[in-house]
């Protein structure tokens, strides 16, 4: 397929930030501060977002992730999802998990993503709720990942690694590991600055040899680095 692409730059692969409206407050997310009733009143509405699906479709794009914010935060996902699935795309979403019910899950089930990624902060409720900020978001991330489990839903994890959950790291790659090998994990490092030009969530980053020593103990998290550079 690639070999085809050669005489004009084409979209293979595309990112959407949907929304930056979240359920959540983690600590360190540069959209936070867009969470608010000013900037999703500024948001693309539905018809926009298909008339934008319709662009990338006839561009050749094939590969899209809809992320966020919380993509499932908008009520119009599962028509968002469903419109660029019937498109033809391979569709990735980055969620956060909590919002996730019997019955997105029985829609996604029914409309297979390419692949699920969900955040996963902390391995025990405490560090987790102390970054999502959270009440009771642990059991619902929990609940979501027996969900999509059940329906046998393609599913990759990923941990920032942060001084908040610098000691989780090893304990949640772990856990994941024993779902089995058709579960991937994913480890990253980068705190962003905010959208409003923040940095305070610098205080949130891991020192480099701190990162160093986390990859050179396992060599997947030095191959998930290359991968994201």
């Amino acid at each position: 397929m690639f070999g085809k692409i050669t005489d004009r730059p084409y979209p293979l692969n595309g990112q959407w930030e949907l929304t930056c409206r979240c359920n959540l407050k983690c600590l360190m997310c540069y959209t936070d501060p867009f969470n608010t009733p000013e900037r999703i009143r500024r948001e693309l509405d539905f018809n926009e977002i298909c008339r934008i699906l319709d662009e990338l479709h006839e561009e050749g794009c094939l590969y899209l992730c809809f992320t966020g914010g919380e993509p499932f935060a908008r009520r119009d996902f599962l028509d968002i999802y469903a419109y660029a699935r019937q498109k033809g795309f391979l569709l990735t979403v980055f969620t956060n998990g909590t919002l996730i019910t019997p019955e997105v899950a029985d829609f996604l089930k029914a409309r297979p993503p390419r692949m699920i990624e969900i955040s996963w902060h902390g391995f025990a409720k405490e560090s987790f709720e102390k970054i999502t900020q959270g009440k009771n978001s642990y059991e619902r991330f929990r609940e979501a990942v027996r969900l999509l489990e059940e329906r046998n839903l393609p599913l990759t994890f990923k941990t920032t690694g942060m001084t908040l959950n610098r000691d989780e790291i090893f304990k949640i790659k772990n856990e994941v590991r024993k779902m089995g090998e058709h579960v991937q994990y994913r480890f990253g490092s980068d705190v962003i600055p905010r959208l409003d030009g923040s940095i305070d969530v610098f205080g949130y980053q891991l020192p480099a040899a701190e990162i160093e020593a986390i990859e050179a103990a396992d060599p997947e998290f030095s191959a998930d680095r290359e991968n994201q550079d």
